[in-house]
Protein backbone atom coordinates (compact mmCIF):
# COMPACT_ATOMS: atom_id res chain seq x y z
CA UNK A 1 0.00 0.00 0.00
CA UNK A 2 1.26 3.49 -0.83
CA UNK A 3 2.48 5.50 2.19
CA UNK A 4 0.05 8.36 1.53
CA UNK A 5 -3.04 6.11 1.45
CA UNK A 6 -5.11 6.65 4.60
CA UNK A 7 -5.77 3.64 6.79
CA UNK A 8 -8.92 1.71 6.04
CA UNK A 9 -11.49 1.36 8.81
CA UNK A 10 -13.98 -1.47 8.39
CA UNK A 11 -16.15 -0.20 11.25
CA UNK A 12 -16.35 3.19 9.55
CA UNK A 13 -17.50 1.53 6.35
CA UNK A 14 -20.20 -0.36 8.27
CA UNK A 15 -21.22 2.79 10.13
CA UNK A 16 -21.68 4.75 6.88
CA UNK A 17 -23.73 1.96 5.36
CA UNK A 18 -25.89 1.82 8.52
CA UNK A 19 -26.32 5.59 8.47
CA UNK A 20 -27.51 5.40 4.86
CA UNK A 21 -29.96 2.61 5.63
CA UNK A 22 -31.30 4.58 8.67
CA UNK A 23 -31.65 7.73 6.54
CA UNK A 24 -29.02 9.48 8.61
CA UNK A 25 -26.77 9.84 5.55
CA UNK A 26 -28.23 11.46 2.45
CA UNK A 27 -28.52 9.55 -0.80
CA UNK A 28 -26.24 11.95 -2.73
CA UNK A 29 -23.57 11.85 0.00
CA UNK A 30 -23.71 8.05 0.15
CA UNK A 31 -23.43 7.76 -3.63
CA UNK A 32 -20.33 9.98 -3.65
CA UNK A 33 -18.86 8.05 -0.75
CA UNK A 34 -19.45 4.67 -2.45
CA UNK A 35 -17.36 5.68 -5.47
CA UNK A 36 -14.58 7.12 -3.33
CA UNK A 37 -13.81 4.01 -1.23
CA UNK A 38 -11.52 1.52 -3.06
CA UNK A 39 -11.80 -1.04 -0.26
CA UNK A 40 -15.59 -1.21 -0.46
CA UNK A 41 -15.50 -4.10 -2.93
CA UNK A 42 -13.40 -6.16 -0.57
CA UNK A 43 -15.81 -5.48 2.30
CA UNK A 44 -19.09 -6.04 0.45
CA UNK A 45 -17.87 -8.73 -1.91
CA UNK A 46 -17.86 -8.40 -5.73
CA UNK A 47 -21.58 -9.16 -6.30
CA UNK A 48 -23.00 -6.78 -3.72
CA UNK A 49 -20.42 -4.12 -4.58
CA UNK A 50 -21.38 -4.33 -8.28
CA UNK A 51 -25.07 -4.09 -7.42
CA UNK A 52 -24.40 -1.08 -5.18
CA UNK A 53 -22.41 0.96 -7.66
CA UNK A 54 -24.89 0.01 -10.42
CA UNK A 55 -27.85 1.44 -8.48
CA UNK A 56 -29.62 4.43 -9.97
CA UNK A 57 -29.71 6.60 -6.83
CA UNK A 58 -31.84 9.18 -8.63
CA UNK A 59 -34.80 6.79 -8.47
CA UNK A 60 -36.58 6.19 -5.16
CA UNK A 61 -37.47 2.58 -5.96
CA UNK A 62 -33.84 1.69 -6.75
CA UNK A 63 -32.59 3.46 -3.63
CA UNK A 64 -35.16 1.67 -1.41
CA UNK A 65 -34.21 -1.68 -2.91
CA UNK A 66 -30.45 -1.30 -2.27
CA UNK A 67 -31.15 -0.12 1.29
CA UNK A 68 -33.04 -3.33 2.04
CA UNK A 69 -30.22 -5.42 0.60
CA UNK A 70 -27.57 -3.53 2.59
CA UNK A 71 -29.63 -3.79 5.79
CA UNK A 72 -29.78 -7.56 5.37
CA UNK A 73 -26.03 -7.59 4.80
CA UNK A 74 -25.50 -5.63 8.04
CA UNK A 75 -27.76 -7.97 10.00
CA UNK A 76 -26.03 -11.08 8.73
CA UNK A 77 -22.64 -9.57 9.57
CA UNK A 78 -20.83 -11.23 6.70
CA UNK A 79 -17.62 -9.32 6.91
CA UNK A 80 -14.83 -10.10 9.31
CA UNK A 81 -12.07 -9.15 6.93
CA UNK A 82 -8.79 -7.97 8.30
CA UNK A 83 -6.88 -4.98 7.03
CA UNK A 84 -4.23 -7.39 5.78
CA UNK A 85 -6.82 -9.32 3.78
CA UNK A 86 -8.07 -6.12 2.22
CA UNK A 87 -4.52 -5.13 1.33
CA UNK A 88 -3.99 -8.53 -0.26
CA UNK A 89 -7.09 -7.92 -2.35
CA UNK A 90 -5.76 -4.47 -3.31
CA UNK A 91 -2.53 -6.12 -4.45
CA UNK A 92 -4.57 -8.63 -6.42
CA UNK A 93 -6.47 -5.77 -8.00
CA UNK A 94 -3.21 -4.07 -8.99
CA UNK A 95 -2.03 -7.32 -10.54
CA UNK A 96 -5.26 -7.53 -12.48
CA UNK A 97 -4.72 -3.93 -13.57
CA UNK A 98 -1.27 -4.84 -14.86
CA UNK A 99 -2.85 -7.73 -16.72
CA UNK A 100 -5.41 -5.38 -18.28
CA UNK A 101 -2.62 -3.03 -19.34
CA UNK A 102 -0.77 -5.95 -20.94
CA UNK A 103 -3.95 -6.98 -22.75
CA UNK A 104 -4.43 -3.40 -24.00
CA UNK A 105 -0.87 -3.42 -25.28
CA UNK A 106 -1.52 -6.72 -27.05
CA UNK A 107 -4.70 -5.35 -28.63
CA UNK A 108 -2.84 -2.25 -29.83
CA UNK A 109 -0.23 -4.48 -31.47
CA UNK A 110 -3.01 -6.55 -32.99
CA UNK A 111 -4.52 -3.33 -34.37
CA UNK A 112 -1.17 -2.38 -35.91
CA UNK A 113 -0.84 -5.85 -37.41
CA UNK A 114 -4.38 -5.52 -38.80
CA UNK A 115 -3.50 -2.20 -40.46
CA UNK A 116 -0.36 -3.73 -41.99
CA UNK A 117 -2.37 -6.74 -43.19
CA UNK A 118 -4.97 -4.41 -44.69
CA UNK A 119 -2.29 -2.59 -46.63
CA UNK A 120 -0.91 -5.91 -47.84
CA UNK A 121 -4.41 -6.89 -48.94
CA UNK A 122 -4.71 -3.74 -51.04
CA UNK A 123 -3.83 -5.36 -54.35
CA UNK A 124 -6.19 -8.26 -53.60
CA UNK A 125 -9.16 -5.95 -53.08
CA UNK A 126 -9.31 -5.86 -49.25
CA UNK A 127 -11.05 -9.25 -48.81
CA UNK A 128 -11.25 -8.93 -45.01
CA UNK A 129 -12.99 -5.57 -45.14
CA UNK A 130 -15.24 -6.73 -47.93
CA UNK A 131 -16.18 -9.81 -45.89
CA UNK A 132 -17.00 -7.72 -42.82
CA UNK A 133 -19.10 -5.23 -44.78
CA UNK A 134 -21.02 -7.92 -46.60
CA UNK A 135 -21.73 -9.70 -43.28
CA UNK A 136 -22.99 -6.43 -41.81
CA UNK A 137 -25.26 -5.67 -44.74
CA UNK A 138 -26.89 -9.08 -44.64
CA UNK A 139 -27.85 -8.84 -40.94
CA UNK A 140 -31.06 -7.04 -41.90
CA UNK A 141 -32.00 -9.90 -44.20
CA UNK A 142 -31.46 -12.48 -41.45
CA UNK A 143 -33.47 -10.34 -39.01
CA UNK A 144 -36.35 -10.15 -41.46
CA UNK A 145 -36.22 -13.91 -41.93
CA UNK A 146 -36.29 -14.37 -38.14
CA UNK A 147 -39.35 -12.11 -37.80
CA UNK A 148 -41.20 -14.06 -40.47
CA UNK A 149 -40.45 -17.26 -38.60
CA UNK A 150 -41.53 -15.92 -35.17
CA UNK A 151 -44.64 -13.92 -36.10
CA UNK A 152 -48.16 -14.94 -35.03
CA UNK A 153 -48.73 -16.81 -38.29
CA UNK A 154 -45.22 -18.04 -39.12
CA UNK A 155 -44.03 -18.02 -42.74
CA UNK A 156 -41.47 -20.77 -42.25
CA UNK A 157 -40.78 -21.58 -45.91
CA UNK A 158 -40.48 -17.91 -46.86
CA UNK A 159 -38.13 -17.41 -43.91
CA UNK A 160 -35.93 -20.27 -45.12
CA UNK A 161 -35.83 -18.83 -48.64
CA UNK A 162 -34.88 -15.38 -47.37
CA UNK A 163 -32.16 -16.85 -45.17
CA UNK A 164 -30.75 -18.76 -48.15
CA UNK A 165 -30.87 -15.66 -50.34
CA UNK A 166 -29.21 -13.64 -47.59
CA UNK A 167 -26.26 -16.03 -47.53
CA UNK A 168 -25.95 -15.87 -51.30
CA UNK A 169 -26.22 -12.08 -51.17
CA UNK A 170 -23.50 -11.90 -48.53
CA UNK A 171 -21.15 -13.92 -50.73
CA UNK A 172 -22.00 -11.81 -53.79
CA UNK A 173 -21.53 -8.55 -51.87
CA UNK A 174 -18.11 -9.67 -50.72
CA UNK A 175 -17.04 -10.54 -54.26
CA UNK A 176 -18.44 -7.25 -55.55
CA UNK A 177 -16.56 -5.19 -52.95
CA UNK A 178 -13.34 -7.07 -53.65
CA UNK A 179 -13.78 -6.45 -57.37
CA UNK A 180 -14.50 -2.74 -56.89
CA UNK A 181 -11.51 -2.33 -54.58
CA UNK A 182 -9.25 -4.12 -57.06
CA UNK A 183 -10.46 -1.93 -59.92
CA UNK A 184 -9.82 1.23 -57.89
CA UNK A 185 -6.35 0.00 -57.03
CA UNK A 186 -5.52 -1.02 -60.60
CA UNK A 187 -6.79 2.31 -61.94
CA UNK A 188 -4.32 4.08 -59.68
CA UNK A 189 -1.52 1.87 -60.97
CA UNK A 190 -2.68 2.01 -64.59
CA UNK A 191 -4.66 5.23 -65.12
CA UNK A 192 -5.55 4.41 -68.73
CA UNK A 193 -7.94 1.70 -67.50
CA UNK A 194 -10.44 4.39 -66.45
CA UNK A 195 -10.92 5.28 -70.11
CA UNK A 196 -12.63 1.93 -70.72
CA UNK A 197 -15.23 2.22 -67.92
CA UNK A 198 -18.03 3.83 -69.94
CA UNK A 199 -17.42 2.09 -73.24
CA UNK A 200 -19.74 -0.26 -75.05
CA UNK A 201 -17.97 -3.50 -74.17
CA UNK A 202 -19.66 -5.36 -77.04
CA UNK A 203 -18.21 -2.89 -79.55
CA UNK A 204 -14.76 -3.28 -78.03
CA UNK A 205 -14.96 -7.08 -78.12
CA UNK A 206 -16.21 -6.98 -81.70
CA UNK A 207 -13.25 -4.84 -82.69
CA UNK A 208 -10.79 -7.21 -81.01
CA UNK A 209 -12.53 -10.19 -82.61
CA UNK A 210 -12.43 -8.57 -86.04
CA UNK A 211 -8.70 -7.91 -85.64
CA UNK A 212 -8.12 -11.58 -84.88
CA UNK A 213 -10.38 -12.66 -87.74
CA UNK A 214 -8.61 -10.24 -90.05
CA UNK A 215 -5.47 -12.30 -89.62
CA UNK A 216 -7.31 -15.56 -90.27
CA UNK A 217 -9.81 -15.08 -93.09
CA UNK A 218 -10.13 -13.31 -96.41
CA UNK A 219 -13.10 -11.05 -95.66
CA UNK A 220 -12.54 -7.46 -96.74
CA UNK A 221 -12.76 -5.31 -93.55
CA UNK A 222 -14.55 -2.45 -95.35
CA UNK A 223 -17.63 -4.65 -95.90
CA UNK A 224 -19.00 -3.54 -92.52
CA UNK A 225 -19.42 -0.02 -93.95
CA UNK A 226 -21.87 -1.20 -96.60
CA UNK A 227 -25.42 -2.50 -96.65
CA UNK A 228 -26.02 -6.01 -97.91
CA UNK A 229 -25.36 -6.18 -101.66
CA UNK A 230 -23.99 -2.62 -101.86
CA UNK A 231 -20.34 -3.68 -101.75
CA UNK A 232 -20.58 -5.84 -104.90
CA UNK A 233 -22.33 -3.12 -106.95
CA UNK A 234 -19.48 -0.60 -106.59
CA UNK A 235 -16.16 -0.45 -108.38
CA UNK A 236 -12.96 -1.00 -106.38
CA UNK A 237 -11.84 2.63 -106.23
CA UNK A 238 -15.35 3.92 -105.55
CA UNK A 239 -16.12 1.52 -102.71
CA UNK A 240 -12.69 2.00 -101.07
CA UNK A 241 -13.19 5.78 -101.11
CA UNK A 242 -16.76 5.52 -99.81
CA UNK A 243 -15.62 3.21 -96.99
CA UNK A 244 -12.95 5.76 -96.03
CA UNK A 245 -15.49 8.58 -95.97
CA UNK A 246 -17.88 6.52 -93.83
CA UNK A 247 -15.00 5.63 -91.52
CA UNK A 248 -14.55 9.32 -90.73
CA UNK A 249 -18.21 10.20 -90.23
CA UNK A 250 -19.34 7.12 -88.30
CA UNK A 251 -20.22 7.50 -84.63
CA UNK A 252 -17.32 6.21 -82.57
CA UNK A 253 -16.69 5.08 -79.03
CA UNK A 254 -14.22 7.12 -76.93
CA UNK A 255 -11.55 4.43 -77.31
CA UNK A 256 -11.98 4.52 -81.10
CA UNK A 257 -11.59 8.31 -81.10
CA UNK A 258 -8.50 7.84 -78.93
CA UNK A 259 -7.06 5.43 -81.51
CA UNK A 260 -7.60 7.96 -84.31
CA UNK A 261 -6.00 10.65 -82.15
CA UNK A 262 -2.92 8.48 -81.61
CA UNK A 263 -2.63 7.97 -85.36
CA UNK A 264 -2.97 11.70 -85.96
CA UNK A 265 -0.25 12.56 -83.42
CA UNK A 266 1.92 9.86 -84.99
CA UNK A 267 1.32 11.44 -88.40
CA UNK A 268 2.50 14.81 -87.02
CA UNK A 269 5.70 13.23 -85.72
CA UNK A 270 6.25 11.43 -89.01
CA UNK A 271 6.06 14.81 -90.75
CA UNK A 272 8.94 15.89 -88.48
CA UNK A 273 11.06 12.95 -89.64
CA UNK A 274 10.43 10.48 -86.80
CA UNK A 275 9.97 6.76 -87.36
CA UNK A 276 6.76 6.02 -85.43
CA UNK A 277 5.77 2.72 -83.84
CA UNK A 278 2.05 2.78 -83.07
CA UNK A 279 2.45 0.78 -79.90
CA UNK A 280 -0.91 1.74 -78.36
CA UNK A 281 -2.96 0.77 -81.41
CA UNK A 282 -1.08 -2.52 -81.80
CA UNK A 283 -0.93 -3.52 -78.12
CA UNK A 284 -4.37 -2.21 -77.16
CA UNK A 285 -4.96 -2.68 -73.42
CA UNK A 286 -1.37 -3.84 -73.00
CA UNK A 287 0.29 -0.62 -74.13
CA UNK A 288 1.25 0.35 -70.54
CA UNK A 289 0.80 4.02 -71.42
CA UNK A 290 3.30 4.08 -74.30
CA UNK A 291 1.01 4.95 -77.21
CA UNK A 292 3.75 5.98 -79.64
CA UNK A 293 7.46 5.23 -79.82
CA UNK A 294 9.00 7.93 -82.03
CA UNK A 295 12.64 7.50 -83.06
CA UNK A 296 14.95 9.93 -84.84
CA UNK A 297 18.72 9.39 -84.81
CA UNK A 298 19.60 8.67 -81.15
CA UNK A 299 16.44 10.28 -79.75
CA UNK A 300 13.48 8.16 -78.66
CA UNK A 301 10.23 9.80 -77.63
CA UNK A 302 7.84 7.75 -75.53
CA UNK A 303 4.53 9.48 -76.23
CA UNK A 304 1.25 9.12 -74.41
CA UNK A 305 -1.84 10.59 -76.09
CA UNK A 306 -5.07 11.55 -74.36
CA UNK A 307 -8.03 12.62 -76.49
CA UNK A 308 -10.44 13.91 -73.84
CA UNK A 309 -13.18 16.51 -73.79
CA UNK A 310 -12.23 20.00 -72.63
CA UNK A 311 -14.28 19.44 -69.42
CA UNK A 312 -11.90 16.71 -68.27
CA UNK A 313 -8.51 17.38 -66.69
CA UNK A 314 -5.34 15.32 -66.79
CA UNK A 315 -4.08 14.50 -63.29
CA UNK A 316 -0.62 13.73 -61.97
CA UNK A 317 -1.13 9.95 -61.98
CA UNK A 318 -1.02 9.98 -65.80
CA UNK A 319 2.25 11.89 -65.76
CA UNK A 320 3.70 9.45 -63.22
CA UNK A 321 2.69 6.48 -65.33
CA UNK A 322 4.27 7.93 -68.46
CA UNK A 323 7.50 8.62 -66.58
CA UNK A 324 7.50 5.05 -65.26
CA UNK A 325 6.92 3.44 -68.65
CA UNK A 326 9.68 5.60 -70.17
CA UNK A 327 12.11 4.35 -67.54
CA UNK A 328 10.98 0.80 -68.31
CA UNK A 329 11.63 1.35 -72.05
CA UNK A 330 15.14 2.57 -71.27
CA UNK A 331 15.84 -0.38 -68.98
CA UNK A 332 14.56 -2.82 -71.62
CA UNK A 333 16.92 -1.26 -74.16
CA UNK A 334 19.88 -1.40 -71.78
CA UNK A 335 19.25 -5.07 -71.01
CA UNK A 336 19.50 -6.04 -74.68
CA UNK A 337 22.12 -3.42 -75.57
CA UNK A 338 25.28 -4.64 -77.31
CA UNK A 339 28.16 -2.83 -78.98
CA UNK A 340 26.23 -2.90 -82.24
CA UNK A 341 23.27 -0.99 -80.74
CA UNK A 342 23.50 2.81 -80.50
CA UNK A 343 23.23 4.75 -77.25
CA UNK A 344 19.70 6.14 -77.14
CA UNK A 345 18.23 9.07 -75.25
CA UNK A 346 14.71 8.32 -74.05
CA UNK A 347 12.35 11.22 -73.38
CA UNK A 348 8.69 11.15 -72.23
CA UNK A 349 6.14 13.34 -74.05
CA UNK A 350 2.51 13.82 -72.99
CA UNK A 351 0.13 15.04 -75.71
CA UNK A 352 -3.51 15.85 -74.96
CA UNK A 353 -6.49 17.59 -76.46
CA UNK A 354 -7.39 19.02 -73.05
CA UNK A 355 -5.35 20.52 -70.20
CA UNK A 356 -3.41 19.37 -67.14
CA UNK A 357 -4.12 20.12 -63.52
CA UNK A 358 -1.73 22.41 -61.67
CA UNK A 359 -0.26 19.49 -59.75
CA UNK A 360 0.14 17.44 -62.97
CA UNK A 361 2.10 20.31 -64.51
CA UNK A 362 4.32 20.44 -61.41
CA UNK A 363 4.90 16.66 -61.70
CA UNK A 364 5.76 17.00 -65.39
CA UNK A 365 8.24 19.79 -64.70
CA UNK A 366 9.94 17.86 -61.90
CA UNK A 367 10.08 14.58 -63.88
CA UNK A 368 11.13 16.38 -67.07
CA UNK A 369 8.11 15.21 -69.04
CA UNK A 370 7.43 17.32 -72.13
CA UNK A 371 3.78 18.40 -72.21
CA UNK A 372 1.76 19.46 -75.24
CA UNK A 373 -1.70 20.65 -74.16
CA UNK A 374 -4.71 21.56 -76.28
CA UNK A 375 -3.60 19.66 -79.39
CA UNK A 376 -6.90 19.31 -81.23
CA UNK A 377 -7.67 16.48 -83.63
CA UNK A 378 -8.23 17.31 -87.29
CA UNK A 379 -8.83 15.05 -90.24
CA UNK A 380 -5.51 14.39 -91.97
CA UNK A 381 -4.26 12.58 -95.09
CA UNK A 382 -4.62 9.02 -93.84
CA UNK A 383 -4.08 6.80 -96.90
CA UNK A 384 -0.67 5.15 -96.51
CA UNK A 385 1.13 4.41 -99.77
CA UNK A 386 4.11 2.13 -100.30
CA UNK A 387 6.27 1.40 -103.35
CA UNK A 388 7.81 -2.02 -102.74
CA UNK A 389 11.19 -3.40 -103.77
CA UNK A 390 12.90 -3.51 -107.13
CA UNK A 391 9.76 -4.39 -109.06
CA UNK A 392 8.10 -1.20 -107.84
CA UNK A 393 4.79 -2.74 -106.75
CA UNK A 394 2.53 0.10 -105.62
CA UNK A 395 0.09 -0.59 -102.79
CA UNK A 396 -1.90 1.49 -100.29
CA UNK A 397 -3.60 0.87 -96.97
CA UNK A 398 -6.75 2.32 -95.38
CA UNK A 399 -7.05 2.78 -91.58
CA UNK A 400 -9.09 -0.41 -91.22
CA UNK A 401 -6.54 -2.58 -93.07
CA UNK A 402 -4.39 -5.18 -91.35
CA UNK A 403 -0.93 -3.68 -91.98
CA UNK A 404 -1.90 -0.02 -91.66
CA UNK A 405 -0.30 0.72 -88.30
CA UNK A 406 2.85 -1.26 -89.07
CA UNK A 407 3.80 0.79 -92.12
CA UNK A 408 6.43 3.42 -91.25
CA UNK A 409 5.94 6.19 -93.78
CA UNK A 410 9.31 7.88 -93.20
CA UNK A 411 11.04 5.01 -94.97
CA UNK A 412 11.93 5.37 -98.63
CA UNK A 413 9.02 5.39 -101.12
CA UNK A 414 6.38 5.62 -98.39
CA UNK A 415 4.00 8.56 -97.92
CA UNK A 416 0.43 9.69 -97.21
CA UNK A 417 -2.33 10.65 -99.64
CA UNK A 418 -5.71 12.20 -98.88
CA UNK A 419 -8.01 9.77 -100.67
CA UNK A 420 -8.30 6.28 -102.08
CA UNK A 421 -9.36 7.81 -105.42
CA UNK A 422 -6.08 9.76 -105.59
CA UNK A 423 -4.08 6.62 -104.75
CA UNK A 424 -5.87 4.60 -107.44
CA UNK A 425 -5.23 7.34 -110.01
CA UNK A 426 -1.50 7.18 -109.24
CA UNK A 427 -1.48 3.46 -109.93
CA UNK A 428 -1.63 2.16 -106.36
CA UNK A 429 -3.69 -0.88 -105.41
CA UNK A 430 -5.22 -1.40 -102.00
CA UNK A 431 -3.70 -4.22 -99.94
CA UNK A 432 -6.09 -4.87 -97.10
CA UNK A 433 -4.40 -8.14 -96.15
CA UNK A 434 -0.69 -8.88 -96.49
CA UNK A 435 0.85 -12.32 -97.01
CA UNK A 436 4.46 -11.19 -97.10
CA UNK A 437 4.92 -11.32 -100.89
CA UNK A 438 3.89 -8.22 -102.89
CA UNK A 439 2.77 -10.42 -105.75
CA UNK A 440 0.29 -12.27 -103.53
CA UNK A 441 -1.36 -9.46 -101.61
CA UNK A 442 -5.12 -9.30 -101.48
CA UNK A 443 -6.66 -6.07 -102.72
Amino acid sequence: MNSHTPPISIPTIRENIKAFCDNALGTREFENWVYSIPALEAVLGPDLYLETISTDFSKQTSTTKIKKILQQWLQEGHTSLSIEHIEDMRSSFEERLDSVKAECKRLLKEKDDLIINTLREKSAGFPSIARALSNYETLADFQYAYLLKRKTHPAVETSKKISKLAKEKRHALKKLRVAVARIDYYENLFPWLSEYIDIDIDTLLDDVTNRVKGCQDDTDPIRKYFAEGEYEKLGIAERNQLALERYWIQKKQPWQLGRDYERYIGYLYEQEGYDVCYFGVEAGLGDLGRDLICSRNSEVLVVQCKYWSSQKTIHEKHISQLFGTTVMCEIEHQLKETHSLPQLQFRPVFVTSTSLSKKAIEFAKYLQVEVRQGVKFVQYPCVKCNIIGHNGAKIYHLPMDQQYDRLITTKKNRFYLKSAIEAERQGFRRAWKWHGDPSTHIG
